[in-house]
């Protein structure tokens, strides 16, 4: 498991100098082709290329920054009982860790394999959106994308919607009588919690003596049709295609599967790890899972 604790260095967004290096160290020995495609100031996909490609596999290297109180330091693996804790270990490094001992086994002579930049900044510029925008993107037609799918195949996901409501009036001085920004928008917070919105974030106001004149609220919702009736939103056409691998399951939450499928490339989701343990201290995954992961995506490559 050396590798997979070499994997856990910091890499939240804008931070990819280190695991890229590991990376490409480890695919130098695995007879490919590797090509460093920049995404951004110290941002870099890493695309590997076997033979004449059929299938893509895609992990996204970058985690979220390490939130709440962890039991163990989240930048290094800890084996206790059947469990390896760190951060990133479900989403998804215990994947890149079981595609690259998978291929390691496997030699491919028709795999792509993408490692890529940005998938939890949530920014429109990701790194599977710039790779989807080269050639290198051109000639596949079918992709894995690893997420903690608990060793599930999905084909359906929800999108992701996210809304930033803006409040405003004058602020004035706060021994007079006026309009609250913040006040509106918690009357707003309410209701928007009622249709099971997720009130992420609310910024406003100045200081003590100033009534604020405005407030910012970010709400968002995972759903698998369009989350509200919205006058701006005339809803989004699916890709129907039949997976390429048979499976017909569902998550609760929104994968970049989703921007291959609009490219035209038939895509599935898999993984080891449970979405559960995602962004959440003491993440872990089970050794067995991550085990049966490589021998999973083994075969995958083994039977294109």
């Amino acid at each position: 498991m050396q590798l997979l604790n070499d994997l856990l260095v910091d890499s939240h967004s804008g931070n990819y100098n280190q695991i890229v290096s590991i990376i490409t160290k480890y695919l130098k020995d695995l007879n490919c082709k590797v090509i460093l495609q920049k995404t951004g100031p110290n941002k870099t996909n890493i695309i590997a290329i076997f033979g004449s490609p059929k299938l893509l596999i895609n992990c996204h290297m970058d985690t979220v920054p390490p939130c709440g109180k962890w039991k163990t330091d989240p930048l290094k693996l800890n084996k206790i009982n059947n469990q390896l804790y760190g951060l990133g270990t479900a989403d998804t490094k215990g994947n890149i860790y079981a595609v690259l001992k998978a291929v390691k086994q496997a030699k491919p002579k028709n795999l792509m394999l993408l490692f890529s930049t940005d998938e939890e900044s949530g920014t429109a510029e990701s790194g599977v959106t710039h790779f989807l925008k080269s050639n290198y993107s051109k000639y596949i037609k079918k992709a894995i994308v690893c997420e903690p799918t608990s060793l599930n195949f999905v084909n359906k996901h929800k999108g992701y919607f996210s809304y930033i409501l803006k409040y405003t009036n004058k602020p004035m001085h706060s021994s007079q009588k006026s309009e609250n920004a913040i006040v509106k928008a918690a009357k707003s917070i309410l209701e928007y919690s009622k249709q099971g919105y997720n009130i992420a974030k609310i910024d406003g106001g100045l200081q003590g003596n100033i009534t604020p004149g405005y407030c910012n609220l970010k709400i968002s919702k995972r759903s698998y049709t369009m989350p509200m009736k919205n006058p701006y939103f005339k809803g989004i056409p699916f890709n129907n295609k039949k997976p390429f691998i048979k499976c017909n399951k569902k998550v609760g939450f929104w994968t970049e599967a989703a921007l291959f499928q609009e490219a035209g490339i038939n895509t599935v989701v898999f993984g080891a790890g449970s979405i559960k343990q995602a962004h959440s201290p003491d993440e872990y995954v089970k050794i067995n899972e991550l085990k049966k992961a490589q021998e999973i995506i083994k075969d995958a490559i083994s039977n294109i």
